[in-house]
C-alpha cells in the first residue's frame, strides 16, 4: 500500500468522524439504557425477595408469641404496663422524682 492509499484511507475516515462519534455514543446510551432496566428488574426482584423473608420471619414470631403462651387481658396488661393500663401513667417506684422533690 503506497503513502497515496493510507492518505485517502485516512481522509475517509477522517470524514467519517462525526458518524463514528454518533455511532457510538447512540450505543453507549442503548447498552446504558438496558444495563441500568436490567439492573432495576434484579434490584427490584431482590428487594421483593428481601422484604417476603423478613415479614415471613416476622409473621413466624407473632405466631409462636401467641403459641407459647395465652395471656388473658389482665395478664397483658401487666406485661405491658407493669398493672392496669390506667395506672400507667402515675409514678412508679425509682421513678425521677422531678428536681423540686
Amino acid at each position: 500500500m503506497c503513502d497515496h492509499d493510507h492518505v485517502a484511507e485516512l481522509r475517509r475516515l477522517l470524514a467519517d468522524l462525526d458518524g463514528q462519534r454518533d455511532r457510538e455514543n447512540a450505543a453507549f446510551r442503548q447498552g446504558f439504557t438496558v444495563g441500568f432496566a436490567h439492573g432495576f428488574d434484579l434490584g427490584e426482584k431482590n428487594r421483593l425477595r428481601e422484604e417476603a423473608e423478613l415479614w415471613a420471619a416476622l409473621a413466624e414470631k407473632v405466631r409462636q408469641m401467641g403459641r407459647s403462651r395465652y395471656l388473658n387481658f389482665a395478664e397483658l396488661e401487666h406485661a405491658r404496663y407493669g398493672g392496669p393500663r390506667a395506672l400507667a401513667g402515675l409514678p412508679r417506684d425509682g421513678d425521677y422524682p422531678g428536681r423540686n422533690a
